[in-house]
């Protein structure tokens, strides 16, 4: 496969297909049986098809297998983050993305050295699928969303989980605690689906144009990485820098979503990638090192957009339909990559291509980003009705800096789960 090029872009498409399918799958699943049975299933499923590709002697049984990771890789790597966002109040939020952000890049930066100390791939995929094996012994002792728990009326549970958080945190639990019903009338929210959202004006808003900023996203981001690849350097140098340098948009994400909005750098960091992307059409073809420089920059850039989207998304959203709006929106941002991989191919014309299509898709992203309604200093919507709010008042210059009315409405501070109102989580 190493030595015929086309093969590869081929795997990475069929890789990419188990990705889409497995967003759907998993999403609803999320929705349906909670968060921790979808964690659990997408670690074990993950865990066999890795140890079992590293074995296969053919191409596609290979392609067969990594189709079916492909299925476990956003679940396995977001829907523990999801789950970790419905126990954090209002003021940490952004920490647990710095957190998950944090230790994927230095995964990230460490596997091209893994790679390359194994000196072989099959090495490689049993070195990065068996620590799976640890979550999946452990999966037990990871409690269940809480938020997910009060929507389907299992109150006694949810306050277990809550107890049990409140112990960690040394806090104390009261006993006398009377958790708000969530599921106010049970029959309605049985029948609460996806169509839902494309009901209600509000939510189709929010759907929509969260399912662009997912697709452009996804598009831009993987694009840029898998084209670092493919600038004649040195691939593992190159790719090293490439998520070091992703530190820088973690730390900016951190230093402004909590001082300035979440659609403010997001509108900036994209505006940035794309009039780097589109300035690099004047590049001569075999400048390389500035190519490469500003293949980085952009690179910067898109973490920042795509570490926020994961946070947003999740805020925007009811925990009722979360799961699966989420899944819908991994979905939209999936079939990009179905592109992304026969866009990076046209870096065998002229390697400042790929980069110029992604600085053209990242101008129409911040600009789609400006009608996004703001979620800081908002809970957790848990019905349709509280998201539906969100943005009500909105305008597109609106900055909560500036000014916080219009972001959000006076209603949602009686929502958000019980986390948000007590002082029980971190």
């Amino acid at each position: 496969v190493c030595n015929e090029k086309r093969k590869s872009f081929h795997i990475q498409l069929v890789f990419y297909m188990g990705t889409w399918i497995g967003s759907i799958l998993f999403g609803f699943l999320a929705d349906w049986k909670g968060r921790r049975w979808s964690i659990f299933i997408s670690y074990l499923v993950a865990l066999m098809s890795g140890i079992v590709s590293s074995f296969t002697k053919t191409l596609y049984l290979f392609m067969a297998f990594r189709f079916v990771l492909g299925m476990c890789i956003i679940p396995l790597s977001e829907d523990p983050f999801v789950l970790a966002l419905e126990y954090t109040g209002l003021q940490h939020r952004t920490y647990v993305i710095v957190l998950w952000g944090f230790f994927y890049i230095v995964a990230s930066a460490l596997c091209p050295w893994i790679a390359y100390a194994l000196g072989h791939w099959s090495y490689l995929s049993l070195a990065t699928t068996l620590p799976l094996l640890i979550v999946v012994i452990f999966c037990r002792y990871i409690p269940e969303s809480a938020s997910w728990l009060l929507t389907r009326g299992r109150t006694e549970e949810a306050k277990k989980y809550l107890a049990m958080v409140a112990h960690i945190n040394g806090r104390e639990f009261p006993s006398n605690l009377d958790l708000k019903d969530r599921t106010r009338d049970r029959a309605y929210e049985k029948e609460v689906g996806i169509k839902d959202t494309f009901l209600r004006p509000g939510m189709r808003r929010h759907l929509l144009l969260n399912l662009a900023v997912w697709f452009l996203t996804y598009c831009g981001y993987h694009t840029n990485v898998y084209n670092t690849s493919h600038l004649g350097t040195d691939v593992y140098v190159a790719y090293t820098i490439g998520a070091l340098l992703e530190l820088i948009g973690l730390v900016f994400m951190l230093c402004c979503v909590d001082s300035v909005g979440r659609r403010w750098p997001m509108v900036v960091s994209t505006g940035v990638a794309g009039v780097i992307g589109v300035f690099s059409f004047f590049c001569a073809k075999d400048s390389k090192n500035v190519i490469l420089a500003l293949s980085l920059i952009m690179r910067v850039c898109l973490t920042t957009e795509y570490d926020i989207i994961l946070q947003y998304s999740a805020e925007v959203f009811p925990t009722v339909l979360r799961g699966r709006c989420l899944a819908l929106l991994r979905v939209g941002g999936t079939m990009s990559l179905f592109i992304s991989p026969y866009i990076v191919y046209l870096s065998q014309t002229n390697p400042v291509y790929p980069m110029v299509i992604c600085g053209v898709m990242c101008l129409v992203l911040s600009a789609i980003s400006l009608f996004l309604p703001e979620t800081m200093g908002q809970p957790m919507p848990q019905t349709l009705e509280e998201s539906e709010q969100l943005g009500a008042k909105h305008k597109v210059l609106d900055c909560p800096c500036i000014n916080t009315k219009g972001s959000g409405d006076d209603s949602n501070e009686e929502s958000g789960t019980m986390m948000s109102q007590t002082n029980l989580s971190v």
